[in-house]
């Protein structure tokens, strides 16, 4: 599958075009079908997956990496915050972070931008 392909099928989940995609990241007119023989700079490439809320890698490879919501993010930011001897607040927030999962919240939650 080519990267036009790969962002067509990303931007439908997303409601969005390829023309769509195009204008919400300043590209001109069949930018992202000319991606399929002459590859994007990172910069652009990088402008698109934003807009889908998936991988530079994911686009450019179409091996997915792991997506996380933007909480538990935030949790796992809190938790490397927390200092080695406080035990206590890093379980807190393992716990929460596992009761987040098994309440049914998926890994993979998507967010277009």
């Amino acid at each position: 599958m080519h990267i036009s392909e790969r962002i067509k099928t990303e931007g439908l989940k997303c409601g969005l075009t390829l023309a769509a995609i195009e204008r919400k990241a300043n590209l001109g007119n069949g930018t992202i079908r000319r991606w399929d023989t002459n590859l994007p700079s990172v910069d652009k490439l990088y402008k698109v997956a934003s807009i889908l809320n998936v991988s530079i890698d994911y686009l450019y490879t179409g091996n997915l990496i792991p997506f996380y919501s933007k909480e538990i993010l935030e949790w796992v930011d809190l938790y490397s915050e927390l200092s080695s001897d406080d035990e206590t607040h890093k379980q807190e927030c393992i716990g929460f972070v596992k009761g987040y999962i098994a309440r049914g919240h998926n890994t993979q939650i998507k967010e277009c931008e």
